[in-house]
């Protein structure tokens, strides 16, 4: 979680699952989270100790994922995004008052990271999830669709399109051929070895 000063942010979104106002403070991003979200909060120091949240988080995961595309190496690569950018946290409790995990000196929120300065605030869970697969899946499409001349995004192998999608995900659709990235041997590194499996009940 990242400190930042700036001007009072106030966002109010309803819907079904959540109500939530998000203030931007000395803490980070305080939510006010409905009974039924208390289940994305979890209950240990370390989320990653809490297999039931694992639980949560997988089947969240993977039911908006498959809402889009239900191939499972499409399901795959976007546990790995999200494994790559926040190993799946979101919320944190503190003080008795929740939060949304920050990253990128305060600017993108929680499980897929949705960067505020180029996507606006989508600091709600499932808002979260749903945009960031969302944005996932057109940057999906391209790498299936286009390869690269060289290097180590280029091939017609699943990784090979896994690391092109997490390329543009991450740096923008220019950097889909970037070569030998840190960020995109981690994605790599996630979707061969599905570490969340090790977590879920």
């Amino acid at each position: 979680m990242k400190n930042i000063s700036k001007i009072l942010l106030l966002v109010c979104s309803t819907n079904l699952l959540l109500y939530s106002c998000i203030s931007n403070n000395q803490s980070g991003y305080e939510v006010t989270l409905s009974d039924s979200d208390l289940k994305y909060v979890p209950t240990t120091s370390n989320h990653l100790d809490d297999k039931t949240y694992i639980n949560e988080i997988d089947i969240l995961l993977t039911s908006t994922a498959t809402s889009i595309d239900n191939e499972q190496n499409f399901i795959d690569i976007i546990k790995a995004i999200a494994w790559t950018e926040t190993k799946w946290e979101h919320y944190f409790k503190r003080d008795n008052k929740y939060y949304v995990l920050l990253g990128d000196d305060g600017h993108s929120f929680g499980i897929m990271q949705i960067d505020e300065v180029y996507h606006g605030v989508h600091a709600a869970l499932q808002d979260n999830v749903e945009y960031g697969i969302t944005f996932a899946f057109e940057k999906y499409q391209a790498a299936v669709s286009t390869n690269c001349p060289s290097g180590t995004n280029s091939g017609t192998s699943i990784t090979a399109i896994a690391r092109r999608t997490y390329a543009q995900y991450n740096g923008g659709d220019d950097a889909m051929c970037r070569d030998n990235n840190a960020r995109d041997n981690n994605l790599e590194d996630a979707l061969n070895s599905l570490p969340w499996n090790s977590y879920l009940l």
